[in-house]
């Protein structure tokens, strides 16, 4: 599906996030609703290995609650209001796990899923990912992104098919970066990002 998306594609960042709270099923519905191509969320770990959306290390600035996202269980991380930080009007609002997002929206839109285990780099989140990408059967539905390539080489090879973009910021450093090979059995989406700040 990457190959038919149009160009430029105009990807709903963390959903509609400026009319709804971020990384939320009322942000990614809104963002279709707007017209968006396709959608970008942030994927990490609960402490009991379940992949959750939520893009900060913690839970402090977009939920009623504190603490790190990996030492929250999934139970725990339900009982959150992630929506009330935005406007009460989301008052109620959970954080989603990837499969609540695959099964409300998967089959609608193309999702660019950022691997964002930053804090936990050697976490089983590639892993998870790639077995909820499976289980919903989303492969050509998918892209992956992240600022760690190894995080990429990782999925990469459980995934080959599956397109994968490196964030990045600007430098000579990135230009190496961008120019490793990668081998797969399809075409890769391999891109570095500037980024601004």
């Amino acid at each position: 599906m990457y190959a038919q998306l149009p160009r430029p594609t105009i990807f709903a960042h963390r959903g509609a996030s400026v009319h709804a709270p971020e990384n939320t099923l009322s942000a990614f519905q809104l963002g279709l609703q707007q017209g968006a191509d396709a959608i970008e969320l942030d994927a990490k770990l609960s402490a009991d290995g379940v992949v959750v959306v939520i893009h900060d290390a913690t839970v402090d600035r977009t939920t009623d609650g504190n603490g790190a996202v990996k030492k929250l269980s999934l139970e725990a991380i339900k009982e959150l209001d992630a929506g009330s930080f935005f406007d009460h009007a989301f008052h109620g609002e959970r954080i989603p796990t990837l499969g609540e997002v695959f099964e409300a929206i998967g089959k609608l839109t193309f999702i660019n899923i950022e691997l964002t285990n930053y804090t936990s780099p050697y976490d089983a989140l590639p892993e998870k990912v790639a077995e909820q990408v499976i289980k919903h059967n989303l492969q050509e539905r998918v892209l992956f992104s992240s600022f760690n390539p190894s995080i990429l080489c990782r999925i990469h090879r459980l995934l080959p098919s599956v397109p994968i973009g490196l964030l990045a910021f600007s430098g000579k450093l990135v230009a190496g970066l961008c120019s490793l090979p990668l081998s797969g059995s399809a075409p890769q989406f391999r891109r570095c990002y500037p980024w601004a700040g």
